[in-house]
């Protein structure tokens, strides 16, 4: 009725009027509506959350997919628009949280531009329309002016308030579950280099005259073993260690080595053991003993978040025609063969090679979902897809020296550390990621705010 009042300017068109409202206004109803655009501009903030910020192609391919989506509800077009502009999905779930006030926004921008484009059209249809110059440029640098003041202004304070991510820095910052004095990582070329060195007749005996248990672990090996950010390894294997170390009333020494190196130093009792989450497999038990297995990996793909439904199972996996697919270790690609018909195998050195990498598009990587999801952490915008049904473990095990009594003494250990929950509260702190959460202290506007106390 209001509107109809607004649009009635003279006795002869009262009827035209009335008559064109009733037509436009509905019509004009499920038409695309500016606060259903503006909601959209989630899109591009996830972008940018996500460290991915949108260029030019990407911001077109935004704007234009976004006109069409705007006919249909954000709940329907923001994850067409997630997936269409490769953003992770999980993402959603945080425009449903802030819903609750982006629909206030909405609702009332949507019914100010149902009001103003019916009035344009029955007024553009009736004739009588004029256009003020004057206000109409004054509008329009007014508008521009807010809004560059506005988005100038919210990226200022997001960077402030916000800053860089510090997933890695947590990380790398993760503390052992148990207090441990930790130790310097020693080079392993002394070893190497030994010429004077006779293997023991008893491990044990040789550890204990020596007072010290050297330790083998293999670079980039999340979250079993790593290098935090004093220089020093840290992890759930190298936790272990220490706790092995502690059973046989000696200090742990560390070493830095390479899988090549593995069998000549274990062989020659160099090395004790080597404690860096290590899968077994039948290659392994060809060259060196191993210990009974402690735990075990689920062989997995680390893809891209918007990726994760192409690797959700087996057919879908043989759905897709071509796919690249990356391995570090080819026990896992004859495990995966029956999934793995098509693709093309990438090898890598590294995880980190493939979180890294922006040389060529590879789909996934296969991997462990243990160790693919502390890598995860730190890279959020990948996530860990498991194939389902058919699950696939593989057991975990240390290569030790040819003793029996230290062989036996390990499984020992093994044995222990899984009956009294030991292996459960470090698979809990390393691989469900725990122990890289800190609890924030709590908000004040002295600290946060005005930035008198730290």
């Amino acid at each position: 009725m209001i509107l109809k009042k607004l649009l009635i300017y003279n006795k002869q068109n009262r009827k035209e009027a009335a008559s064109a409202t009733e037509i436009l206004m509905p019509l004009a109803y499920p038409f695309p509506n500016l606060g259903t655009f503006v909601i959209f501009v989630f899109v591009p903030f996830i972008a940018w959350y996500s460290g991915n910020s949108f260029g030019f192609i990407e911001n077109s391919t935004f704007i234009a997919a976004t006109l069409l989506s705007s006919f249909v509800a954000p709940v329907t077009g923001i994850p067409f628009l997630l997936n269409l502009l490769k953003l992770p999905q999980e993402m959603f779930q945080l425009f449903v949280i802030s819903s609750v006030y982006t629909d206030r926004i909405r609702v009332v921008l949507g019914a100010i531009h149902l009001i103003a484009l019916t009035i344009i059209t029955v007024k553009l249809t009736l004739g009588g329309v004029s256009i003020n110059w004057k206000k109409t440029f004054r509008g329009i640098i007014i508008g521009v002016v807010l809004t560059a003041f506005t988005l100038i202004g919210a990226r200022y304070y997001l960077s402030f308030s916000l800053g860089k991510s510090d997933q890695y820095s947590n990380f790398i910052h993760m503390k052992m579950y148990n207090n441990h004095n930790l130790e310097v990582i020693k080079n392993v070329n002394t070893l190497i280099e030994d010429t004077t060195y006779i293997k023991p007749k008893n491990q044990i005996t040789s550890i204990k005259q020596r007072g010290i248990l050297r330790v083998g672990f293999l670079a980039n090996k999340l979250p079993f073993a790593f290098t935090n950010n004093s220089g020093k390894a840290v992890g759930l294997d190298i936790e272990m260690a220490y706790l092995l170390a502690k059973e046989l009333d000696v200090k742990p020494e560390f070493y830095r080595i390479t899988e090549r190196e593995i069998p000549a130093l274990i062989n020659s009792g160099k090395l004790d053991i080597v404690m860096s989450g290590l899968i077994t497999t039948t290659d392994m038990v060809e060259n060196f003993k191993i210990s009974n297995s402690y735990l075990d990996q689920t062989l997995a793909f680390i893809v891209p978040s918007y990726n994760r439904n192409k690797f959700k199972s087996k057919e879908a996996i043989l759905k897709q025609d071509s796919i690249k697919i990356a391995i570090s270790n080819r026990y896992f690609q004859k495990k995966f063969a029956p999934y793995l018909p098509n693709a093309e195998i990438v090898v890598l050195t590294s995880p980190r090679a493939f979180f890294t990498n922006t040389a060529e598009e590879i789909d996934a990587y296969l991997y462990t979902a243990e160790s693919g999801s502390a890598w995860t952490i730190i890279y959020p915008e990948f996530s860990v897809a498991i194939p389902q049904p058919a699950i696939l473990k593989m057991p975990m095990a240390y290569p030790l020296p040819n003793d029996s009594e230290w062989i036996a003494f390990v499984n020992t250990f093994i044995e222990l550390k899984q009956k009294d929950g030991s292996l459960n509260q470090l698979f809990s702190h390393y691989i469900e990621g725990k122990g890289a959460n800190y609890k924030e202290p709590r908000w004040s506007i002295i600290k946060d705010v005005l930035h008198w106390v730290k």
